[in-house]
């Protein structure tokens, strides 16, 4: 039985590694790389689809805030990194990730979903600081992937299909 255990395991964090790999490649264009393949080929979300509002209380577009916290779990957890992480950086993403959600207005109930379901993987992982299951992390960087490729139009094909919400 821990033998079974042990091989879903290496089987499930070889597969993060190729996913994070594969997408990292596509979307980092750069000289004597592959060509951009995460370019926008389909229309974004309209701007008020989410909205957060800022210390003014004006509302602003959530597509920032998902595409920051996209590239930022990209960096800290793909290609391995998830097993080495900075749970001081990891801590303060978390706290500006609920800040912002707390803020945060949609009228589509996927969207409200998927941005709870963010919001309680948060509050677990800060809840058990001492056992951080880097699946959690994972979990982070998959929604906001998905998310990004659905608020900034890039092309469906590349989602993960963790989110409720699709287009």
């Amino acid at each position: 039985m821990n033998k079974v255990k042990i091989i879903i395991a290496i089987l499930a964090f070889g597969l993060m590694l190729t996913s994070c790999a594969e997408i990292e490649e596509l979307k980092n264009k750069k000289e004597g790389q592959l060509e951009e393949q995460f370019e926008v080929v389909n229309e974004p979300l309209e701007e008020d689809i989410a909205t957060i509002a800022d210390e003014n209380n004006k509302e602003q577009s959530a597509h920032t805030f998902i595409s920051d916290f996209h590239d930022f779990y990209n960096d800290t957890v793909c290609y391995g990194r998830v097993n080495s992480l900075d749970m001081v950086e990891q801590t303060e993403a978390l706290d500006k990730i609920l800040a912002t959600i707390k803020v945060l207005k949609t009228n589509n109930a996927d969207l409200r979903a998927d941005f709870s379901t963010i919001a309680e993987l948060a509050r677990e992982i800060k809840e058990n600081k001492s056992n951080t299951d880097s699946m959690n992390f994972i979990l982070l960087h998959r929604y906001f992937h998905d998310l990004d490729i659905y608020f900034n139009g890039y092309d469906y094909s590349y989602a993960i299909g963790v989110t409720k919400y699709t287009r």
